[in-house]
Formats: C-alpha cells, structure tokens, sequence
C-alpha cells in the first residue's frame, strides 16, 4: 500500500501498550512505529509523524534512530517516504545479539558464583554460620530458601512445630512447577498429626519424594546441597523465640548432607493415594497390588496405627486389619514387620 493511500479501519497501538520488543532493545515508540509501518506498508514521515502523535521534526529524528538501528528504510528528502524492513531480520539479528550477551553474562555468573564459594572456602568460621532468632525469621529464612533453590531441596521433619507447619510451606509447590526436586523425611509421630496426611499426599501428588521413619535426629532443610538451616534447641513450650543456624559451603554442611542421606537410606516410601481405576499403567507400576493397596502398605511401612489409617482412608479399623490380612496372606507372612519387607523385596512399596 503507498503512503497515500485511505487509512484502514483499525486501532494503531500506541506507545503505552506492552513493550513486547523491550528485550531486542526495540523501545516502545520504535515498536509502535514498526507495526504502525508494517500495517501501511509504507508512510511518509508527516504521515507517520501523525499516527504517532509526534511533531514531524521528532518523527524525523525518530526514524533516524531506526534507520541507524537497521528496523526501517527512509527515501531521501524531500518526500522520505518510510518503510519497515522484514522483522524477522531486523528485529531477530538484535535479538540474537542480545542473546550473546546474555550467555555472555550468564558464564561471567558462573565464574562469580565460583569465585564466592571459593572465598567462602577459605573465609573464618563466623562466615560459614550465620544465626537467626524468631519464629518469623526463620520462616522468613525457610521461605527465601526455596525461592532461590535452583535443583533440590532436602527436608528433616520432626514432630511439633517451630517457624511454620507444612500447610503453611505454600512455596514447596512453587519450587516443584519450575522443576525443584524435593526429597522429605517424616517422622512417624508427625505423620500422626491431624492433617499431616492430607499434606503428604498433596506434596507427593505434585512431585515431592517422601519417606518415613520412626525417628528424625533433627530438623533440618537443605538447598542445592549448599546452604543449610538448622534449629540450634529442641522445641520447648517455655522457649518463645526459637533459634536457628544458616550453614553455608563447609565440613558442617557435609556432615549435615551425610546425616540426610542415611536417614533417607533408611527411610520408607510414601506413596500418594490414588484411585484403583488409574488404570493398568498404574497397577504394573508395583507389581500385582492395587494403587490403593500400596498406598495402605506405606502407611503400615510408616508404622501408623491402625486407627489413624482408618481415618485417613475413610474406613473402619475392622477394614484396615482385614486388609492388611489379606496382603499378608498374599506375601505368605505372619507378621507386619514380614509383610513390609516382603513388600519392599516384592517391588510393592
């Protein structure tokens, strides 16, 4: 279409609206300019100047600009007549550079982030420790872990609460959309919590690889193998302001990934409910036990009691006992401490 041509019949954007080529460095009058263009085909500066809302001295200097930048054409004086250049070379070629600089920058991170650690290394102990006191510091601390977690989190959960429940970690589903493994040990009496269930099988739903013990050695959460926080006292109804360490690249936080991955080692899996009409993809996933069969056994894995089991399946005890016979009769055992590790060696947990 020339530039005297009638104007078509619909809303130019203006420069207000989203900046869409913001990240090629297209600013949000070039861009307005270019798909002002690419509609017309071509204007005359006066023309374009108007669309704009400019003064035709600042479209002239505008379309300088983009003639330098390589986005548009201009015709000498006196007519200059402007016309947008394909997008997909002017607008992509800066987008490319603008993602060499971005690889660029991000190796410079990776060095910087290298460098620090090595400093941290190499840095007195008070570096490596920082302390933090209070309920809502701690929590804060917790919360900011995990935003900034980039692979894996590892979780110690003890019975009791100190900074916040596990209804309240709202950020673990967060970390697990974008991809951040979790692996969390329970301890049994926290499985026995009300509620404690119900947010188990969320967090496994979404992702979460969780087991359980009889007893967990001390609360504590790990990101991406580097930093730690750990509580420094036991829970005590007298003490009103918890307090908690920050362990950073050290011997400590070695030890402390070490202690993680014998409780993990010993751990039980649990395994999120899921219905029996999953499918067959479902049921030869462990073997020939049901979803919710496997489900049942974790939970006697875990060691619950029967009574809590019951409640959280929405059955009778009388239930649970004449289910949990029925696997044992299948496994060939007599007693529950058989029918877990039949169920472990049997692929069925």
């Amino acid at each position: 279409m020339d530039a005297t041509a009638e104007r078509p019949d619909v809303t130019v954007p203006r420069a207000a609206g989203p900046l869409t080529l913001a990240a090629a460095g297209v600013s949000a009058l070039e861009e307005c300019a270019l798909r002002t263009l690419l509609r017309w085909g071509e204007l005359r500066i006066s023309d374009l100047s108007a669309e704009l809302g400019l003064t035709v001295d600042e479209g002239d200097d505008l379309v300088d600009r983009m003639v330098s930048a390589g986005l548009v054409t201009a015709s000498p004086p006196p007519t200059r007549v402007v016309a947008a250049l394909p997008p997909e070379l002017s607008v992509g070629r800066r987008l490319r550079a603008h993602q060499r600089e971005l690889d660029l920058a991000r190796e410079s991170l990776i060095h910087l982030v290298e460098a620090h650690r090595a400093a941290i290394r190499t840095s007195t102990g008070a570096d490596l420790i920082e302390i933090v006191r209070g309920r809502f510091a701690i929590r804060q601390q917790l919360r900011s872990l995990q935003e900034n977690a980039a692979t894996e989190m590892l979780w110690l959960c003890r019975a009791g609460q100190v900074a916040m429940s596990s209804a309240e970690n709202t950020e673990e589903m967060d970390a697990l959309a974008r991809g951040v493994r979790y692996r969390v040990v329970y301890e049994r009496a926290l499985l026995e919590e009300p509620g404690m269930i119900d947010s188990v099988e969320l967090s496994t739903a979404a992702g979460e690889q969780a087991r359980a013990v009889q007893e967990v050695p001390v609360r504590l959460a790990i990101a991406d193998r580097r930093v730690a926080i750990c509580p420094l006292v036991p829970v005590d109804p007298g003490v009103t302001e918890p307090t908690a360490a920050i362990i950073k690249d050290s011997t400590l936080l070695q030890a402390l990934l070490a202690l993680f991955d014998h409780v993990w080692a010993g751990g039980v899996p649990l395994h999120p409910a899921c219905s029996d009409e999953a499918g067959p993809a479902a049921h030869n996933r462990s073997g020939p036990v049901t979803e919710t069969e496997r489900h049942l056994l974790s939970l006697v894995a875990a060691g619950l009691p029967d009574k809590a089991i019951a409640t959280r399946s929405g059955v009778s005890v009388r239930t649970v006992r004449r289910r949990v016979a029925a696997l044992m009769a299948r496994a060939d055992c007599r007693t529950r401490i058989e029918l877990v590790w039949q169920s472990a060696r049997r692929g069925w947990i």
